[in-house]
């Protein structure tokens, strides 16, 4: 008798019920009376693992599994079969149950007649004949218990047998014959059920298993063939809807001890001791782990004679689950943790006390935990939670969460596959160390989207103490971010600026991509500072920017651009955001068209400005205005081959209509002193720029311009040396002369060139350089000798013309010559099986001559450019440029411009970066430009000082000055899933000091807070 029977209680168990158990125990077997077929079965694999259990043997079949007994065959991916030999007298009969994975119908030669398709189907039978296996690889081994699969098919055929009994039991001892397949589901498209098979009698369904039979019904069945008549056909297993736990399939349980329950109505299983249970459901592939110190399995009564002796059974026969002490579910895309759990599966639900949930985002690499007081779960993949924290760290106190009454999470798989979260919050709070800092009544959206972007918390000299935020504006709003739109609101205290706030819209959907940034600040109070400059006070001014970008792809290779730029005054861009003041994009309000083919492009556009200055200081460094154009329509065709490939045509064409735009503020508008003024503008600080324009006579009405330039290169080679005469002529003309500018009353100018460049290339390879010292491995040296002799001419000087644009009227004219050398060191860096090449050594040295200074008095630092002669700058000149990368972690670079007008260096650079440790990082680089009488050092360190904190530090030194520019210091804390960082910053010049704390959440980027390290002018 088994061993969970002679644990029940009979003090609760009646006698009749008792009776009831050992009878349904003591039953025939499910194959007793069966028809026995005459022959053979036949199993092929690529596999076959065999062993014996309870009395049976049982053979797995793995890889190219076919089943073939009678009128019946298939082909399936895996196999379980169960076989069970009886002795009839003189015969022996050995009754198969063949649970098939992915069942198709049998093809090829042996094809049977009668077949089906199911993703799981299980196939009974006997037969008195032999069993045929036909595999590559035979093993005798005990499974591991953890195969899910035969897991499945071991459940799947107990209550097969758990069926047929109860079928005897209720007065059907004649075997039950179920419906075939053909005559109650079709066949997949190619398969072989749609119609009975051919001269075979069609077979009725008969009765579900327990429902009311009519009188004689047995002996009404169609006499059948042998081999179809005692086979049975399980119908397969239709997935279920989206329970908390799977409704079908085997649930598994391990434990130390086993103590069962039964009464009347219900029955239970209590597991005592390192618990663990295992529902494995085959038809979706789903599976759920549980575990516990203790749990309580209630069954349907019916399911009674199921639970015991075994430790799987049905899960279908289970209506509740409880279990407590460090429990502890996970189904693969998220884990719950709690003290206890229950389930009640008849009502679909689940209810957790002091429950921590977890999930991952698969896109930001991040975790998500909820933490509540209570977590009811409603299906497969919603929870919700009452009195919840929502966060990314695994600390039980959180450095950072969401609080809320209640949460909602809910998670679904998008079309790739990847697994998704959405959450909504009532009533929450931005917790830092469990202390509420901002409150939002209601906050949803995807779970990588938090609404939390970045804090950062400031003292500054300038305008006292600050507060940053960055927010998601959907998840603020309770909705679901759009794919491929992301929008940051910008909420801050910006000290005696006042209230700040911004927004931050970047977009990449089909056809179209930009970027919206804006900020304002209703009531600024606070003083611009910037160095030596005077200070500039407001007075509750109104400030801010808005700059939109987009690009839009059209049909036929067209694609357009839109952008719009304004800013409220001249020195706001350089106070607050003083990246989009020094290095961001002209601003304008434009539109461009481009059509864009193989070798030739079409393009169209028109700019405007909406502010009477010019709004970065780049800009009004060089050229000093902004250059408008209403409309400019060009066309341009690049390398065009001429006489068959002998020849390529390159052309540039433009009709313009353009202004010059000067702002009407003046140098004091933005704090310059007189001498500063002069120094950098050539005017007094009290006079506007637009006045100043006048004065030189640079023309600011409107200008109709038509430029056309066309090149002919004609590539030869002779021997080891590549040749390239070329061609150059241009037109530029103009609807008005400029004889107010410079005296030069043509309209017309006409510019042509000359020229032929030279170019080969030498090696030597020495393979006996080995030099563990500089870390060389062989070397080969490559010398590229290259000469470019060029002639211009012009009629109209580039002095006698405004600047408007310095590649159209600003180009070089006379004889010049450029003499160039490139040479490269290659070494071999990685060790065997990983070998690279490496540019060890680069040098490369111009030396150019030309017949005068050309435009060196508006250029002051010469440069010349191979591909464009015209584009040179200033006149005679040295410049050469080493790249030395000494080993995989220690890199140089420097460059020297020497003049031979002034006889001396105009100007240098130095830089180095080295890699000292894994965790130690170094740079440090030198700047000395003497037109402008500039020399700078600057120099730092980045040291991860253990796996949490990382410590940076770097300087600016004007030795110009001899004082430092700056000194930037941050601190950084890494959190579980965000990082936290201490900011100071000095500047001497400016006569600033900045301390703050930035918080940034991992997965996002915060904007630069305060400014920190950007200098002035």
């Amino acid at each position: 008798m088994p061993a969970v029977i002679r644990q029940c209680h009979l003090n609760r168990v009646g006698l009749v019920q008792l009776c009831a158990c050992l009878l349904a125990w003591l039953a025939a077997p499910a194959w007793a009376d069966t028809v026995v077929l005459d022959a053979d079965a036949h199993l092929a694999a690529r596999r076959a693992t065999t062993w014996q259990q309870d009395q049976a043997e049982y053979v797995l079949l793995e890889g190219e599994t076919a089943f073939q007994m009678g009128a019946y065959g298939f082909h399936a991916d895996r196999a379980l079969v169960r076989i069970v030999t009886e002795t009839r007298g003189e015969q022996t009969v050995r009754h198969m149950a063949v649970y098939l994975d992915d069942a198709r119908p049998l093809v090829g030669e042996g094809r049977a007649p009668v077949a089906a398709e199911a993703d799981r189907l299980l196939v009974t039978g006997s037969t008195a004949a032999r069993i045929k296996l036909e595999v590559d690889l035979k093993r005798d081994a005990q499974p591991s218990g953890d195969d899910p699969f035969v897991n499945a098919g071991q459940s799947r055929i107990a209550r097969y047998d758990l069926d047929a009994t109860q079928r005897r039991a209720a007065g059907s001892l004649a075997p039950a014959t179920p419906p075939l397949l053909a005559a109650q589901q079709p066949a997949r498209q190619g398969g072989s059920l749609t119609d009975p098979p051919p001269e075979q009698p069609t077979v009725e369904p008969a009765p579900e298993p327990g429902a009311p039979r009519e009188p004689g019904q047995a002996d009404d069945l169609p006499d059948l063939p042998d081999d179809l008549a005692t086979l049975e056909v399980d119908e397969p297993e239709q997935p279920r809807a989206d329970t908390v736990l799977p409704t079908t399939g085997t649930v598994r349980f391990r434990t130390e001890r086993v103590v069962f329950e039964r009464e009347p109505d219900e029955s239970a299983l209590m597991l005592i001791g390192d618990v663990r249970l295992i529902y494995e459901d085959a038809a979706d592939g789903r599976s759920v782990v549980l575990q516990a110190e203790r749990a309580v399995i209630f069954l349907a009564p019916e399911a009674a004679d199921d639970a015991m002796g075994d430790t799987a059974f049905n899960a279908g026969a289970v209506q509740g689950i409880y279990l407590e002490d460090n429990v502890v579910i996970s189904d693969g895309d998220y884990t719950l943790r709690a003290p206890r759990i229950f389930y009640d599966l008849q009502r679909d639900q689940a209810v957790v006390l002091d429950a921590v949930l977890y999930t991952w985002d698969v896109q930001r690499q991040i975790p998500l935990y909820v933490r509540a007081d209570s977590v009811r779960q409603t299906s497969r993949t919603s929870f919700e939670a009452r009195g919840a924290v929502l966060t990314t760290s695994e600390f039980a106190q959180p450095h950072f969460g969401i609080g809320a009454n209640r949460v909602t999470l809910d998670m679904d798989r998008d079309e790739a596959g990847v697994m998704r979260q959405y959450f909504s919050a009532s009533h929450s709070t931005l917790r830092v160390a469990d202390v509420p800092v901002f409150y939002w009544p209601y906050l949803a959206g995807e779970v990588r989207a938090l609404p939390i972007r970045s804090v950062s918390v400031g003292q500054s000299r300038r305008r006292g103490l600050e507060v940053e935020t960055a927010w998601d504006v959907f998840a603020l709003l309770g909705q679901e971010s759009p794919d491929g739109i992301d929008l940051t609101a910008n909420l801050d205290y910006r000290g005696t600026g006042g209230p700040g706030i911004g927004a931050e819209l970047d977009y990449n959907i089909e056809g179209a991509r930009g970027q919206l940034r804006g900020y304002l600040l209703p009531t600024d109070s606070s003083e611009d500072r910037f160095g030596r400059r005077v200070r500039i006070e407001q007075d509750n001014e109104t400030r801010g920017y808005v700059r939109f970008e987009h690009r839009q792809t059209l049909p036929d290779n067209w694609h357009a651009d839109l952008e719009a730029a304004y800013v409220s005054d001249e020195t706001f861009l350089e106070s607050y955001f003083p990246d989009e003041a020094h290095t961001a994009r002209p601003y304008q309000t434009a539109i461009y068209l481009l059509k864009q083919e193989p070798d030739w492009a079409f393009d169209l556009q028109a700019s405007t400005q909406l502010t009477d200055f010019t709004e970065q200081l780049t800009t009004l460094q060089a050229p000093g205005f902004q250059l408008e154009r209403q409309p400019e329509v060009g066309y341009y065709r690049t390398g065009t081959s001429l006489f068959a490939d002998r020849a390529t045509w390159y052309t540039e064409n433009r009709f313009s209509r353009i202004k010059a735009n000067f702002g009407r503020d003046t140098p004091a508008d933005r704090g310059f002193r007189e001498q500063q003024a002069l120094d950098l503008f050539g005017t007094p600080p009290d006079v506007r720029f637009t006045d100043a324009a006048d004065a030189v006579g640079f023309d600011q009405d409107w200008r109709l311009r038509v430029d056309s330039r066309h090149e002919i290169n004609v590539p030869m080679e002779l021997g080891p040396l590549s040749i390239t005469p070329y061609v150059v002529g241009r037109v530029t003309a103009y609807d008005d002369d400029f004889e107010a500018y410079a005296g030069e009353d043509d309209q017309y100018r006409l510019w042509g060139s000359l020229g032929t460049r030279f170019s080969t290339q030498f090696q030597r390879s020495y393979d006996r350089v080995d030099n563990r010292v500089l870390n060389l491995n062989r070397l080969r040296h490559l010398i590229e000798p290259s000469i470019n002799v060029f002639y211009a001419a012009t009629t109209v000087d580039a002095g006698d013309l405004p600047p408007y644009e310095a590649d159209v009227e600003d180009i070089a004219d006379g004889p010049g010559i450029r003499l160039g050398l490139r040479q490269t060191l290659q070494t071999q860096r990685g060790g065997p099986g990983r070998w690279r090449s490496v540019d060890w050594f680069t040098l490369q040295t111009d030396l150019v001559f030309r017949s005068s200074d050309g435009n060196r008095d508006r250029q002051p630092l010469a440069r010349f450019y191979d591909y464009r002669p015209e584009f040179a700058r200033g006149g005679n000149h040295f410049y050469t440029e080493a790249r030395w990368q000494v080993s995989d972690v220690l890199g140089t670079i420097g460059d020297l411009t020497f003049d031979f007008h002034d006889e001396q260096v105009s100007q240098w650079r130095l830089g180095a970066s080295l890699q000292h440790t894994p965790r130690l990082r170094s740079f440090l680089h030198y700047r000395n430009i003497r037109p402008i009488n500039s020399q700078w050092l600057g120099y730092g360190f980045t040291y991860e000082l253990t796996r949490k904190y990382t410590i940076s530090a770097t300087q600016r030194f004007d030795l110009r000055e001899n004082e430092s520019r700056n000194i930037d210091f941050w601190l950084e804390r890494r959190l579980p899933r965000a990082r936290l960082r201490f900011i100071a910053s000095f500047d001497q010049i400016d006569n600033e000091q900045v301390f703050g704390i930035s918080f940034t959440p991992e997965g996002f980027a915060a904007r630069n807070p305060f400014g920190v390290g950007q200098g002035g002018w």
